[in-house]
């Protein structure tokens, strides 16, 4: 009974470290819900820039900050999260708002979708992820977009701190 307990353990060591011996190099994103793929490349843009842009009720693209971002393959997909620190002042219920965008676009959730809303004149730090899926190879504009309602002041990157975003390419094929 006894080499027979041991013999469980044996066998299952072994198939671990053969499954571990093929499986492929790298990391991957396991769909739950989305779509699975292989991490092709994970990359921090930062920015230490401040823009008190007052801005409209349209969107507008900021001249500052904006990173490019080198992507590597034509069937990826980005995933690309944007946090910044923010504040305006104006009335109770005004809002300012910023938005990240790759080459001009919004993320592919929609017009509104992945935006940092800031309804308070307290610095805050606010962060939103979005996917874009249509992206060609190749250099890729990562702009950050505003638009305000009601504010007699918008701060983007309040108190200089360090404007983060972090982009990650998933190959799905």
């Amino acid at each position: 009974m006894k080499k027979q307990y041991w013999l469980l353990p044996l066998v299952c060591a072994v198939l671990l470290n053969l499954g571990s011996a093929m499986a492929d190099d790298g990391f991957y994103v396991i769909g739950g819900g989305g779509q699975a793929g292989k991490i092709l490349k994970t990359q921090v843009l930062t920015s230490t820039s401040q823009n008190l842009t007052l801005g409209t009720s349209s969107w507008e693209k900021l001249s500052s900050p904006g990173w490019t971002y080198q992507k590597l393959s034509a069937t990826s997909y980005l995933v690309i999260t944007y946090q910044d620190m923010l504040s305006r002042n104006g009335a109770t219920d005004s809002i300012s708002q910023y938005q990240l965008r790759g080459n001009d676009q919004p993320s592919e959730a929609g017009y509104y979708a992945a935006a940092l809303t800031c309804n308070s004149s307290v610095t805050g730090s606010y962060g939103a992820t979005g996917i874009w899926r249509e992206l060609p190879k190749g250099d890729v504009s990562l702009s950050i977009w505003h638009r305000q309602l009601g504010c007699t002041q918008c701060i983007q990157n309040s108190g200089v701190y360090t404007t983060n975003v972090v982009v990650m390419e998933i190959e799905t094929k």
